[in-house]
């Protein structure tokens, strides 16, 4: 790897943390690859694993099936991967902040090579979700139906090849955005077969991962000078990211990778531009619209009183435009604002506790402040935080801080690729304090991720 090392960071030493941690990285991550595929039939965890999916990518990669280990034997060597990986990890990061700089190409084309090979070779062995989202875009391409009224698993009553998996119990939680682009890739793959599909899936996660560095890259130099590298790289490699991602491909990272886009957008001063991308990423998951206000008052505030309040009108606009188009291809316009509101309530209500079934008439905005005041009152917190605030992006560190509490509270479950909210952002600020935040959210996302070894 053409590099150049600060005077600070140099000597043996250095060039043996470098090395040790690139190979440990290089080594851990294939063994961690390799050992999916010896994964037995009765595996289960705490996160879920999804055996059936090992096979399916055994035989349409490899032809055959692998021998399978012991229940016991892979979670050892899956939690001594996880060690290994993130130790690998750890030095490499440890070089870069002590002054190991790589030449940006080559370590652009890392990422990238790690994604692409993960997207490819990872047989979403951890989860069941890009399944979901072919079966959400198959209802509707191949048998016209709604996915926001019909259950993933529906497809099993129309003989639907991908009705094998795990398909989801409920209809689809997601933004409209997100649903459509599902469409999108089935209709595109509509002649190729589930597993093609699910492998775009998996590879438009392995995008997202690619664009959430080269934007970490851009916003960390933007904000102190001479981090971009640190946080290309800390975001490109980091083993929760590019598992979760283009591995078990969540479209949690696709939808941080387009809130950091419109991060770079608002940075620039285009502020509609930023809210569009903004509205995008709404529209994967509703979660990213708690930063709204931040945005608005951010980007609004000492512009004056017309100004502002025509800058914040067009932002809300904007924001709204990319969900509304794409709610418009599942229902008509008399009953989209219904719909919208059952949908967001039940997203922020609490989500699985709710019932099923009637996601759309038991929840209300009393239930959902009942629920989450302490949440609540944090964000209000925060809010003045940044609104009292001189010192620019302190809403960026609010995000991190809300969105590690909005895992612990609104979710069912703290899994893993949630902490991708707060990750990505994190691993951009690295001044200060809030290298703190940085620490904390790795270490996070790396305890709950061995919990994929404890059986559930």
């Amino acid at each position: 790897m053409t590099c150049t090392v600060s005077k600070k960071f140099s000597g043996c030493l250095a060039k043996w943390i470098i090395r040790s941690g690139a190979l440990l990285y290089a080594l851990s991550l294939a063994c961690i690859i390799a050992l999916q595929y010896r994964m037995p039939d009765n595996m289960f965890s705490c996160w879920g694993m999804h055996p059936e999916s090992v096979r399916f990518f055994e035989s349409m990669l490899l032809g055959w099936h692998p021998p399978q280990l012991s229940s016991n034997v892979f979670s050892t060597y899956l939690i001594f991967c996880l060690l290994a990986i993130w130790a690998g990890y750890g030095l490499l990061l440890y070089s870069m902040l002590r002054g190991f700089t790589p030449k940006i190409h080559v370590l652009v084309g890392i990422v990238a090579l790690c994604a692409l090979a993960v997207a490819f070779l990872w047989p979403v062995s951890l989860s069941f979700d890009p399944y979901a989202y072919v079966a959400t875009g198959r209802l509707k391409i191949f048998h016209g139906l709604n996915p926001y009224m019909y259950p993933g698993n529906y497809v099993a009553k129309l003989h639907d090849e991908v009705a094998r998996f795990e398909c989801g119990a409920i209809p689809t939680p997601y933004g409209p955005v997100w649903t459509a682009l599902s469409m999108a890739v089935v209709w595109l793959l509509k002649g190729s077969g589930v597993w093609w599909q699910v492998v775009a899936m998996k590879l438009i996660a392995a995008a997202a991962l690619i664009a959430a560095a080269l934007s970490g890259r851009w916003i960390a130099e933007k904000v102190r000078p001479g981090m971009g590298a640190v946080s290309l790289l800390a975001i490109g490699l980091n083993p929760l990211l590019l598992i979760e991602g283009p591995g078990n491909g969540h479209n949690d990272l696709f939808m941080i990778a387009v809130f950091m886009v419109a991060i770079i957008f608002l940075l620039k001063k285009r502020f509609v531009a930023g809210a569009l991308f903004l509205g995008i990423s709404i529209g994967v998951k509703f979660v990213t619209v708690v930063a709204l206000p931040w945005l608005i008052w951010e980007y609004c505030r000492g512009t004056g009183i017309k100004k502002g309040v025509s800058r914040a009108a067009a932002m809300c606009l904007a924001v709204i435009v990319p969900s509304l188009i794409c709610y418009l291809l599942f229902w008509d316009v008399s009953s989209l604002g219904s719909k919208v509101w059952s949908q967001a309530a039940w997203c922020f209500s609490g989500c699985r506790t709710v019932a099923m079934h009637d996601r759309g008439t038991s929840v209300n905005l009393s239930y959902i402040v009942a629920k989450h005041a302490p949440l609540i009152l944090m964000y209000a917190v925060l809010s003045i935080w940044c609104f009292l605030g001189k010192r620019r992006m302190r809403w960026l560190t609010s995000w991190v801080i809300i969105s590690v509490a909005l895992v612990f509270t609104i979710t069912r479950c703290p899994f893993p690729w949630y902490i991708s909210w707060a990750l990505v952002p994190a691993l951009v600020e690295w001044g200060g304090n809030r290298r703190m935040l940085s620490w904390m959210c790795m270490g996070i996302g790396a305890i709950l991720m061995i919990f994929y070894a404890v059986p559930g």
